[in-house]
């Protein structure tokens, strides 16, 4: 989990072929992060640095395989 302004976002650690280990998170933290293209302030852009990818809320706990497969597919 990623605490952001005390809200909690889920976020895992997935092994990508290519990429090794990264980190993931939702993009309901990523529309607090961001506030017209630009990091809403300075702890915004530290924790966005940290995250790999963003992926849909309703995809985070989709099993490792699925997940790594979607993750493949949209950064390459």
């Amino acid at each position: 989990m990623i605490d952001f302004q005390n809200i909690f976002y889920p976020a895992r650690v997935v092994e990508l072929p290519n990429d090794g280990e990264v980190l993931i998170s939702v993009t309901s933290l990523n529309d607090v992060l961001l506030k017209d293209d630009d990091h809403v302030f300075d702890e915004a852009r530290y924790v966005d640095d940290q995250i790999f990818y963003f992926v849909e809320d309703s995809q985070i706990n989709l099993d490792d395989e699925e997940l790594i497969t979607l993750l493949t597919k949209e950064v390459t």
